[in-house]
């Protein structure tokens, strides 16, 4: 469990990013916040057909948007990217950066989840409990909307994987993930 002050909570605009790979049928949750009261105010997940959902309550509890986007190769990385432009404005979800789905958000998200009792964030999260053979590797959270310029610097210049002074060689996470063939939108 992973916890924000108060102040560190992003509730205006956001960004959340994660590599993910799906191996088989399951489901998971890259990143997932609860409220006070233990219930999802917001979330990033992969469904067991392999979509992806962009989740997010209003303190109300109405829903503040769902964003889904196609079904992806399952036993392949991929990136994932969701978007959150600000109240009243768009959430969107990215996939190899590029835009695949696109929805108009609430006037708000709730703000109860950092280090409220009870609440707080979750990071590869099995949902239904099935033991999902899911990795999910290098997660970012950021509090404002990247641009697809900024979703695809990440992905492909992220993380350095490996470094050796003698042989002369670096690589990044991105690049080590899309070795079996070139990202979609490239």
């Amino acid at each position: 469990r992973y916890t924000w002050t108060s102040r560190g909570v992003p509730t205006d605009r956001m960004s959340i990013l994660a590599w993910v790979r799906v191996e088989g049928a399951g489901s998971a949750t890259p990143f997932g916040a609860l409220d006070s009261q233990r219930d999802w105010t917001l979330y990033l997940s992969i469904t067991t057909d392999w979509k992806t959902e962009w989740n997010a309550w209003q303190e109300d509890g109405t829903r503040a948007f769902h964003v889904e986007s196609p079904a992806v190769e399952p036993d392949e990385w991929a990136h994932y990217a969701a978007i959150y432009d600000g109240p009243g404005a768009t959430a969107a979800i990215y996939v190899d950066g590029v835009e695949e789905s696109r929805t108009i958000a609430g006037p708000s998200i709730s703000g109860d989840w950092g280090n409220q009792d009870g609440g707080g964030v979750r990071l590869y999260l099995d949902p239904v409990g099935a033991g999902s053979a899911v990795s999910i590797d290098d997660v970012n959270v950021w509090n404002r909307p990247l641009s697809r310029d900024e979703i695809r610097e990440i992905m492909d210049n992220s993380v350095p994987l490996s470094v050796s002074l003698k042989a002369g060689v670096v690589t990044t996470w991105g690049a080590a993930k899309r070795r079996g063939g070139t990202p979609r939108g490239r």
